[in-house]
Protein backbone atom coordinates (compact mmCIF):
# COMPACT_ATOMS: atom_id res chain seq x y z
CA UNK A 1 0.00 0.00 0.00
CA UNK A 2 2.65 2.37 0.88
CA UNK A 3 3.85 2.67 -2.97
CA UNK A 4 1.01 3.51 -3.90
CA UNK A 5 0.36 6.08 -1.82
CA UNK A 6 4.13 7.34 -3.04
CA UNK A 7 3.08 6.96 -6.54
CA UNK A 8 -0.16 8.94 -5.57
CA UNK A 9 2.08 12.13 -4.22
CA UNK A 10 4.38 12.17 -6.77
CA UNK A 11 1.89 12.45 -9.55
CA UNK A 12 0.14 15.14 -7.88
CA UNK A 13 3.84 16.78 -7.41
CA UNK A 14 4.18 16.72 -10.82
CA UNK A 15 0.58 17.36 -11.97
CA UNK A 16 1.04 20.90 -9.33
CA UNK A 17 4.37 21.88 -10.79
CA UNK A 18 2.77 21.87 -14.11
CA UNK A 19 0.13 24.41 -13.19
CA UNK A 20 0.31 28.06 -13.75
CA UNK A 21 1.21 30.10 -10.77
CA UNK A 22 0.17 33.34 -9.55
CA UNK A 23 2.58 36.14 -10.62
CA UNK A 24 4.23 38.17 -7.63
CA UNK A 25 2.86 41.35 -7.09
CA UNK A 26 5.95 43.39 -7.97
CA UNK A 27 5.47 41.62 -11.60
CA UNK A 28 1.20 42.86 -11.90
CA UNK A 29 2.61 46.31 -10.99
CA UNK A 30 4.98 46.17 -13.39
CA UNK A 31 2.82 44.57 -16.18
CA UNK A 32 0.40 47.09 -15.74
CA UNK A 33 2.77 49.70 -17.31
CA UNK A 34 4.78 52.83 -15.73
CA UNK A 35 1.97 55.58 -16.94
CA UNK A 36 -1.62 56.14 -16.27
CA UNK A 37 -3.09 57.34 -19.76
CA UNK A 38 -4.89 59.78 -17.51
CA UNK A 39 -2.60 61.34 -14.84
CA UNK A 40 1.14 59.75 -15.88
CA UNK A 41 2.09 63.18 -16.13
CA UNK A 42 2.45 63.24 -12.05
CA UNK A 43 4.35 60.15 -11.79
CA UNK A 44 6.92 61.89 -10.56
CA UNK A 45 4.81 63.34 -7.35
CA UNK A 46 5.19 59.02 -6.66
CA UNK A 47 6.92 58.37 -3.15
CA UNK A 48 7.50 59.11 0.57
CA UNK A 49 8.89 62.52 1.57
CA UNK A 50 9.67 63.85 4.99
CA UNK A 51 11.00 67.44 6.59
CA UNK A 52 12.51 67.74 10.20
CA UNK A 53 12.52 70.80 11.90
CA UNK A 54 13.54 70.36 15.70
CA UNK A 55 10.86 67.99 17.27
CA UNK A 56 8.39 68.23 13.75
CA UNK A 57 7.82 66.16 11.51
CA UNK A 58 6.12 66.32 8.58
CA UNK A 59 5.43 63.37 5.74
CA UNK A 60 3.68 62.90 2.43
CA UNK A 61 3.19 59.94 0.73
CA UNK A 62 1.84 59.42 -3.04
CA UNK A 63 0.94 56.34 -4.68
CA UNK A 64 1.87 55.99 -8.28
CA UNK A 65 -0.69 56.84 -11.10
CA UNK A 66 -3.27 54.52 -11.90
CA UNK A 67 -6.32 53.66 -12.95
CA UNK A 68 -7.05 57.18 -13.47
CA UNK A 69 -5.88 57.98 -9.45
CA UNK A 70 -3.22 58.97 -7.33
CA UNK A 71 -3.33 58.67 -3.76
CA UNK A 72 -1.73 60.78 -1.06
CA UNK A 73 -1.72 61.26 2.54
CA UNK A 74 0.19 63.51 4.87
CA UNK A 75 0.73 63.50 8.53
CA UNK A 76 2.28 65.89 11.05
CA UNK A 77 3.58 65.24 14.41
CA UNK A 78 5.03 67.97 17.02
CA UNK A 79 6.22 66.30 19.91
CA UNK A 80 5.96 62.72 18.92
CA UNK A 81 1.87 63.56 18.80
CA UNK A 82 -0.42 64.31 15.87
CA UNK A 83 -0.93 67.68 15.39
CA UNK A 84 -2.32 66.72 11.71
CA UNK A 85 -3.24 64.76 8.77
CA UNK A 86 -5.29 64.61 5.34
CA UNK A 87 -5.93 62.01 2.85
CA UNK A 88 -6.08 63.23 -0.95
CA UNK A 89 -6.77 61.62 -4.13
CA UNK A 90 -6.20 63.32 -7.31
CA UNK A 91 -8.78 61.92 -9.97
CA UNK A 92 -9.52 62.35 -13.76
CA UNK A 93 -12.91 63.13 -14.43
CA UNK A 94 -14.79 64.94 -17.23
CA UNK A 95 -11.31 65.25 -18.76
CA UNK A 96 -10.28 67.61 -16.11
CA UNK A 97 -7.56 66.78 -12.85
CA UNK A 98 -8.97 67.26 -10.04
CA UNK A 99 -7.28 67.31 -6.74
CA UNK A 100 -9.91 66.54 -3.39
CA UNK A 101 -8.27 66.51 -0.04
CA UNK A 102 -9.48 65.51 3.11
CA UNK A 103 -8.18 67.35 5.96
CA UNK A 104 -8.70 65.52 9.13
CA UNK A 105 -10.61 63.38 7.33
CA UNK A 106 -13.61 65.70 6.10
CA UNK A 107 -14.18 66.13 2.51
CA UNK A 108 -12.70 69.66 1.32
CA UNK A 109 -13.57 71.41 -1.90
CA UNK A 110 -12.14 70.16 -5.08
CA UNK A 111 -9.14 71.79 -6.95
CA UNK A 112 -8.56 71.90 -10.25
CA UNK A 113 -5.64 71.68 -12.46
CA UNK A 114 -4.53 74.85 -13.83
CA UNK A 115 -4.46 74.36 -18.01
CA UNK A 116 -2.40 77.19 -18.64
CA UNK A 117 0.41 76.03 -16.07
CA UNK A 118 -0.16 72.37 -16.26
CA UNK A 119 2.86 70.15 -16.44
CA UNK A 120 4.57 69.52 -19.99
CA UNK A 121 6.60 66.68 -20.41
CA UNK A 122 9.81 67.22 -18.17
CA UNK A 123 8.35 69.89 -16.01
CA UNK A 124 7.66 68.21 -12.20
CA UNK A 125 4.98 71.45 -11.63
CA UNK A 126 1.42 70.62 -10.81
CA UNK A 127 -0.86 73.54 -10.36
CA UNK A 128 -4.55 73.44 -8.78
CA UNK A 129 -7.17 76.01 -8.08
CA UNK A 130 -10.68 76.82 -6.61
CA UNK A 131 -10.71 80.41 -6.62
CA UNK A 132 -14.45 79.75 -4.46
CA UNK A 133 -12.25 78.55 -1.55
CA UNK A 134 -11.45 80.40 1.92
CA UNK A 135 -8.14 79.14 2.00
CA UNK A 136 -5.69 78.34 0.04
CA UNK A 137 -7.08 79.05 -3.58
CA UNK A 138 -3.81 77.16 -5.16
CA UNK A 139 -1.96 74.55 -4.73
CA UNK A 140 0.81 74.16 -6.32
CA UNK A 141 3.73 71.13 -6.09
CA UNK A 142 6.96 71.14 -7.34
CA UNK A 143 10.05 68.58 -7.74
CA UNK A 144 13.42 69.41 -7.89
CA UNK A 145 16.20 66.51 -7.81
CA UNK A 146 14.48 64.50 -4.21
CA UNK A 147 13.43 67.35 -2.81
CA UNK A 148 9.27 67.79 -3.35
CA UNK A 149 8.22 71.14 -2.62
CA UNK A 150 4.16 72.25 -1.64
CA UNK A 151 2.70 75.33 -1.49
CA UNK A 152 -0.44 77.24 -1.12
CA UNK A 153 -1.58 80.89 -1.81
CA UNK A 154 -4.55 82.58 -1.44
CA UNK A 155 -6.14 85.48 0.40
CA UNK A 156 -7.48 86.10 3.71
CA UNK A 157 -9.14 89.37 4.61
CA UNK A 158 -7.91 90.55 1.23
CA UNK A 159 -4.54 89.79 2.33
CA UNK A 160 -2.26 87.48 0.65
CA UNK A 161 -1.26 84.88 2.81
CA UNK A 162 0.83 81.61 1.54
CA UNK A 163 2.72 78.45 3.09
CA UNK A 164 4.95 76.33 1.69
CA UNK A 165 6.69 73.01 2.80
CA UNK A 166 9.74 71.22 1.24
CA UNK A 167 10.15 66.99 2.11
CA UNK A 168 13.05 65.09 0.74
CA UNK A 169 13.07 61.51 -0.54
CA UNK A 170 12.92 59.07 1.51
CA UNK A 171 12.77 54.87 1.28
CA UNK A 172 10.58 52.98 3.87
CA UNK A 173 11.37 49.92 5.00
CA UNK A 174 9.20 46.85 4.16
Amino acid sequence: MRPLLWTCAAAALVAFAGCPRPAPPTALLAESGPTDPYLGHLAWMAGSWVSIDEDTIVEEHWTTPRGGMIVGVSRTTVGGRVTFWEYVQIVEEDDRVVFRPWPKGVEGVPFYQYDAESTRPGQMRAVFENPNNDFPQRIEYRRIGDVLEAIIRGEIDGKARSESWRWQRIQIDQ
